[in-house]
C-alpha cells in the first residue's frame, strides 16, 4: 500500500481502525478526515482490509500461524495443564461461539437461517477459540448449533486442523457441544465439559467438583469474546452490505488482539498451588450435605431468623474468601446477592437488615435463603458450618442449587453469606452512583403495580356490566 494524492498510508490505516473500533459510519469518517464522499471512505477501507488479510492475518491468526510447541511453551497455563491433561505434550483448546447481529432481510430463506431461537435476534455466529483461530461465520438456525459447527470444522478439516491436532489433545467445551462428543472421540480427541443433571435437581459432589475444573478454565474464552465485542463494529447491527466481509473483519480483529493486546493470563506458570488444592479435593464428598441429610422427618432441624448484625460470626478477610473460592468471580458477584437479600427492618423502618437463620439444635450452623438469579419462583438455601477455634474457621458449606454440593470452590451464594457475616459485617452500603442498578430499576415503570383504588376496577366494571345485563333482561320479561 502506498501514499496517494488524497491520503497517506497512515491516514488510511487510521480511517479503517476508527471504523472497526468505533463503528463510525462512512459519512462521519468522510467528514472527520475531509474526504470527498463516503465512497472514498469505502474505497480506503477496502484497500486496508485487503492489505491486512495479506500481510497481517496469516502471521497472527489460523492454525498454521503458530506451532504446537509454541502453544505449549508460551500460552498453555499450569491451571489448564495440571488438571486436564495426562502428559506434557497434550494441547488444550477451548472452543466457543459468539454472536454478531445483522439486519433483517426481505429474503425469506436468509431471514430464517439467520434467526436464532436461543438469542431471538438476527445474527450470524463465528467460532473463535492466545486466539489460535477464528472460523465462520455460520448461520444460526437450528441446523447450525454449536455442535454442528464444530463437527463441520472437524470433518471438513477446516484450516487443516486435524494435522495440527494430535491424538489425546483436549477440547474444553460447553454443554451445547454435547452432540459432537462422539465424533471428537472417534477422531482421537479428549473432551471435557460441565456435568449434566440427567433429570436430577443437583449434581453429585464428584460431578460438581469436576465441573469446577472446567469453569475454572472456560472464563478465558468469554474474555476473548468480550475483547472482540470491544471493537464496536462487531457489537453493532451489521449492515447487509458488509456481511460478505464479516470473516475478514473478524480475522483482522483477532490478529490485532493477538499482536497488540495483553494476554488474558500474563503468567502461565502461576496457580500451581491452587491446582494442587483443587486436585486434593476432587473426590471429596460434601460433609455438610451428608450431615444435613441425616436430619429429615422427625429428626429435622429447627431454625430461627435473626439479623446478621446480631450474630457473632468468625472474622474473615478477603484472602480467606479467595482461598475458598479458587477464583475472583464469586467475590465480584457476591454484592448483587447481598443487595437483593437486604430487607427493611420490621422493628425500625429506617434501618435495613440482612436476615440469617440459626440452628436451634447446633450452634455451629448458619444459613440464608437467597433469591434465584434466573427465576422469581425459586429460592435456594446456603448453609455454612464453622468452628471459631480453627485458623480457617469455615469447616464446610452446602447450597441447594444444581452445583451447590461441590467442595472444589464454594459458589457465589456461599461467598455472599460469608462476605456479609465475616468480611463486611453489619455494613449496609447504598450505591448513590447515578448509573447504579437500583436507580435504573426505579427509573422504569412496572405495569403489574396498581394503586389501591384501581386494584378492583376491572372487577367493579364486570359487576356493573352484569347488573346492567340483569336489569335489561328483567325489563324484557316485563
Amino acid at each position: 500500500m502506498r501514499n496517494s494524492r488524497l491520503r497517506s498510508v497512515r491516514v488510511a490505516l487510521t480511517i479503517f481502525l476508527a471504523k472497526i473500533r468505533l463503528a463510525l459510519s462512512n459519512r462521519v469518517l468522510a467528514c472527520v478526515f475531509r474526504l470527498a464522499s463516503k465512497r472514498s471512505v469505502a474505497r480506503i477501507c477496502h484497500q486496508v482490509r485487503v492489505v491486512f488479510m495479506q500481510d497481517l492475518v496469516p502471521y497472527h491468526v489460523g492454525f498454521q500461524h503458530v506451532s504446537r510447541e509454541t502453544i505449549l511453551a508460551q500460552h498453555q497455563t499450569t491451571v489448564v495443564t495440571e488438571p486436564l491433561t495426562n502428559g506434557r505434550d497434550q494441547v488444550v483448546l477451548i472452543a466457543d461461539g459468539t454472536y454478531f447481529f445483522c439486519q433483517k432481510s426481505s429474503n425469506n430463506e436468509f431471514q430464517r437461517r439467520t434467526y436464532s431461537q436461543h438469542e431471538h435476534r438476527h445474527l450470524v455466529k463465528s467460532m473463535d477459540g492466545y486466539i489460535i483461530s477464528s472460523l465462520g461465520p455460520f448461520f444460526t438456525d437450528s441446523l447450525n448449533n454449536d455442535a454442528a459447527i464444530l463437527k463441520h470444522c472437524m470433518l471438513n478439516n477446516e484450516q487443516d486442523v486435524l494435522s495440527w491436532l494430535h491424538d489425546n489433545d483436549v477440547l474444553v467445551l460447553d454443554r451445547w457441544f454435547r452432540d459432537t462428543v462422539n465424533t471428537l472421540y472417534r477422531l482421537g480427541l479428549q473432551v471435557v465439559m460441565p456435568g449434566f443433571l440427567h433429570n436430577k435437581k443437583q449434581l453429585p459432589a464428584d460431578d460438581a467438583n469436576r465441573t469446577r475444573f472446567v469453569t475454572k478454565n472456560r472464563w478465558v474464552i468469554e474474555s476473548v469474546n468480550g475483547k472482540i465485542k470491544q471493537w464496536k463494529f462487531m457489537a453493532q447491527v451489521i449492515q447487509h452490505s458488509t456481511i460478505r466481509f464479516i470473516s475478514d473483519y473478524l480475522d483482522i480483529i483477532c490478529a490485532l488482539i493477538n499482536k497488540y493486546q495483553c494476554p488474558a493470563v500474563k503468567d502461565i506458570e502461576s496457580g500451581r498451588e491452587i491446582v494442587m488444592k483443587m486436585r486434593e479435593m476432587l473426590t471429596t464428598e460434601n460433609r455438610l450435605q451428608e450431615r444435613l441429610a441425616k436430619h429429615t422427618g422427625t429428626t429435622s432441624l429447627h431454625w430461627s431468623e435473626h439479623n446478621a448484625a446480631n450474630f457473632q460470626s468468625p472474622p474473615l478477610t478477603k484472602e480467606n474468601i479467595r482461598d475458598l473460592t479458587f477464583g475472583s468471580y464469586q467475590i465480584r458477584m457476591e454484592k448483587s446477592y447481598i443487595i437483593e437479600h437486604i430487607r427493611q427492618s420490621q422493628t425500625n423502618e429506617k434501618e435495613m437488615e440482612f436476615l440469617v437463620e440459626l440452628c436451634n439444635e447446633h450452634d455451629d450452623l448458619v444459613r440464608a435463603r437467597f433469591q434465584s438469579r434466573h427465576s422469581n419462583n425459586k429460592k435456594h438455601i446456603a448453609t455454612v458450618q464453622f468452628d471459631n477455634h480453627k485458623q480457617q474457621p469455615i469447616d464446610a458449606w452446602y447450597f441447594t442449587c444444581s452445583a451447590g454440593a461441590r467442595e472444589v470452590g464454594m459458589c457465589t451464594h456461599i461467598t455472599a453469606l460469608l462476605w456479609r457475616l465475616g468480611v463486611n459485617k453489619a455494613v449496609i452500603s447504598t450505591d448513590n452512583h447515578p448509573l447504579s442498578a437500583w436507580r435504573l430499576i426505579k427509573a422504569i415503570d412496572d405495569s403489574t403495580h396498581f394503586s389501591e383504588n384501581d386494584s378492583n376496577s376491572d372487577d367493579d366494571n364486570a359487576s356493573a356490566l352484569n347488573d346492567s345485563d340483569t336489569n335489561n333482561s328483567e325489563d324484557d320479561l316485563s
